[in-house]
């Protein structure tokens, strides 16, 4: 009968519960009682294993009312552990290079991927959602509900994170930090962290003169970057093989935004690592996304630093080395992303 009622899309008839035999006299007054205190020590118990799975003591936050999970142990299995001079491969599989002369630091050999992002926002229930730019085909920025998951592009876990502000990317670093050195991977004095502006260019292999940029903020050292890009000095970029990830004929853009004759595979993010690295051993260091530093941009706002090009990037300065950008550090945009150095504290 309830499948029949289902079938002509009835509601079924509320089952009748069977009669309780009536308590004995003088009873009555004690069951409520009795329920009132056996839900108060249920409540006690399960907030008590609640809190027993341990809140994260690192300075992330999660989604209200939500536990940060922790990752199991056997996740971190049989990874050998960090050492100073040699190139490492981390929990997440994200290979680290060191940089030569600069004492204590390491820099990813590309950009924090999707899948990468991801096991950070599972173990820690973080939201980084809300508030995205997005590019229209028509060349605008606009804010149309789209996230780091759904930037409204495919992507697989090997793409380059996109949609993710200074926040999301500092959280990130204090999460890979924290997981490493409790696995003890990493010693104490070594932490994850965004490039600074000066870091940046080391790592594009840019030489610039320390002691002037030091009287310089990155808005005053872009404008007056060089004609040095990621695969020589000459403009436009080749094309047999293209030269990266940059604002061809194939990103569908008006022909204002693309650059003249020029075309890659991809309309949007390429699988980092897709285009070869530079004398570093570093890929994406010009084309694919922008990546946060953790200076300023300017002065008189609280800017932060982009560095390093994207897909949508078509214009001959920014595509330099040495080109700098200057965004609100909450900003999200679906061509931003961020790579991580490894540093001593």
């Amino acid at each position: 009968a309830p499948a029949a009622a289902a079938a002509r899309g009835e509601a079924e008839p509320e089952p009748v519960p069977p009669a309780v035999p009536a308590p004995a006299e003088g009873s009555s007054r004690l069951v409520p009682v009795a329920m009132a205190a056996f839900l108060l020590i249920a409540a006690g118990l399960g907030l008590w294993a609640w809190l027993g799975r341990g809140p994260s003591d690192l300075a992330v936050t999660p989604r209200p009312g939500v536990t940060p999970a922790r990752p199991a142990a056997s996740s971190l299995s049989g990874i050998t552990p960090f050492a100073p001079a040699a190139e490492w491969t981390n929990s997440l599989g994200m290979p680290l290079a060191p940089v030569p002369g600069a004492a204590n630091l390491h820099a990813a050999k590309w950009p924090v991927r999707v899948g990468d992002f991801a096991a950070f926002v599972q173990a820690m229930r973080y939201d980084a959602v809300g508030g995205m730019f997005s590019v229209a085909a028509d060349g605008r920025r606009r804010q149309s509900g789209r996230s780091w998951q759904d930037p409204g592009f495919a992507q697989t876990p090997a793409h380059p994170v996109v949609g993710v502000n200074v926040a999301d990317a500092e959280y990130f670093c204090a999460w890979l930090t924290k997981r490493e050195r409790d696995a003890g991977l990493l010693p104490g004095d070594r932490r994850y962290r965004l490039p600074t502006d000066a870091e940046w260019s080391v790592l594009a292999g840019l030489r610039e003169d320390s002691s002037v940029l030091a009287a310089l903020t990155p808005e005053q050292r872009g404008a007056q970057a060089a004609d040095i890009f990621a695969w020589g000095d000459a403009w436009p970029p080749p094309t047999s093989p293209p030269a990266g990830n940059y604002a061809g004929a194939e990103a569908g853009l008006p022909e204002a935004d693309a650059i003249p004759g020029y075309r890659d595979a991809f309309s949007r993010t390429s699988p980092v690592g897709t285009f070869p690295a530079n004398a570093l051993g570093l890929h994406d260091i010009g084309g694919n996304v922008w990546q946060w530093c953790s200076d300023r941009f300017k002065a008189d706002a609280n800017w932060r630093v982009v560095r390093g090009g994207s897909w949508l990037t078509s214009a001959r300065a920014a595509a330099r080395l040495g080109a700098r950008q200057g965004y609100n550090p909450e900003f999200r945009h679906d061509d931003i992303g961020f790579r991580c150095v490894l540093a001593g504290e």
